[in-house]
């Protein structure tokens, strides 16, 4: 299912057309939020980032580098097997030895790394893209489709003065999505 098949169900059980455009925005809602809800291999984006000096302190802005950045993966400095580690505490110990570790303030990813690199390899993972009719898929749809569905209507059902509905379509949502993830983790995708 797409975009348009949801909130075209949608529609179908409100019959309100004058909610079109609430539709819409609460069914990407939904995605975000149940893509929100776990790091699904799907979502993983991966790169290799140049420097644009070549060091062992590197600062990248997530927000003019990564698309639709939501959180890091991994780290790893291209052409070893080292990685990156998020540093445990933003107040490290005075001993504690934060080569190889990074840590993200605002939408500053602060590196420091053990040797001198000129690439990193990164992988991230992405917020889902806003939906439309003419830009209707995303990954998740095909197997969480109905949970989606289900989301939006209850916030649609709720402001419209329908609460006991409403309820009744955010259980089967919460449902659905914990039968999609499960199948995802027992398949090894996730």
């Amino acid at each position: 299912m797409d975009f348009t098949s949801i909130v075209s169900s949608v529609m179908g059980t409100l019959k309100r057309p004058d909610k079109i455009n609430d539709i819409r925005r609460e069914v990407n809602a939904a995605i975000l939020h149940f893509s929100s809800m776990d790091n699904f291999s799907e979502d993983i984006q991966e790169i290799q980032y140049s420097l644009p000096i070549a060091g062992s302190e590197v600062i990248i802005n997530t927000a003019s580098e990564f698309t639709r950045f939501r959180k890091i993966a991994y780290i790893k400095i291209s052409g070893t097997k080292i990685y990156v580690k998020p540093l445990d505490s933003l107040v490290p110990e005075p001993c504690a030895d934060l080569r190889n570790k990074y840590y993200q303030a605002g939408v500053n990813l602060n590196i420091n790394l053990s040797q001198s690199a000129t690439h990193l390899d990164i992988g991230y993972y992405q917020y889902p893209p806003i939906l439309s009719d003419t830009s209707p898929n995303y990954w998740m749809l095909n197997g969480n489709w109905y949970a989606v569905e289900q989301k939006a209507l209850a916030t649609i059902l709720n402001d419209i003065g329908d609460p006991s509905s409403s309820q009744n379509a955010e259980r089967k949502a919460a449902l659905a999505f914990v039968t999609f993830k499960n199948d995802l983790f027992r398949n090894g995708a996730a």
